[in-house]
């Protein structure tokens, strides 16, 4: 694969329309929010190019001071070496921006998109996971629900916190978490949008 790299050349350009690129793209295999910004003609999108100006993929860029990086290879040019060099092509782009971090997403049940992220020397820091519930309704009764007041945010603000820390110590995504406090900046939010 190394002799492939040497002999493309690639080219990120700027694009306004990437959902013309959806027939190309595999939706499952492509992050959903991402998706849904191509569905949506998001200004954040490139195509990358290869040395006969073939479009061989999508470059997401959000390049501010923790940028976001996201490479998507259509299915027939994988394997070629185009990703590892849109990811190199890409980070000296961003590299030109006031930049703290670079951040990526990938499925983390493909082991490819793994090996890949690894090899652009990105390392999990933490990992989310969505979930779908496929069970049978709740069996709800009625219950008392009014719309947030001051007096509730320490215990409504502390039960969440508690129960999202204990899902990312136990599924293993976010084994640094800390049990996050209750602050006045949240306090306000809370009483601004309830």
């Amino acid at each position: 694969m190394e002799k492939s790299f040497a002999k493309s050349n690639i080219a990120l350009r700027r694009i306004t329309d990437p959902s013309k690129y959806q027939p190309q793209i595999d939706p499952v295999d492509m992050d959903t929010d991402i998706y849904n910004d191509v569905s949506k003609n998001r200004d954040t999108f490139y195509a990358i190019f290869a040395d006969d100006d073939n479009t061989v993929g999508l470059c997401c860029i959000r390049d501010d001071a923790d940028a976001f990086l996201y490479i998507y290879i259509f299915p027939e040019y994988r394997h070629k070496g185009y990703g590892y060099l849109a990811a190199c092509t890409a980070e000296r782009q961003i590299q030109s921006s006031p930049l703290l971090s670079i951040a990526t997403a990938y499925d983390s049940k493909n082991e490819i998109a793994k090996n890949f992220a690894e090899k652009c020397g990105f390392e999990v820091k933490s990992s989310s996971s969505v979930m779908c519930y496929q069970g049978e309704k709740f069996d709800i009764p009625e219950l008392p629900i009014h719309k947030h007041r001051d007096e509730d945010f320490v215990e409504a603000y502390s039960m969440s916190a508690e129960a999202f820390h204990i899902m990312r110590l136990e599924t293993g995504h976010d084994p640094n978490s800390v049990l996050y406090v209750p602050d006045d900046e949240v306090r306000q939010y809370c009483l601004d949008t309830a």
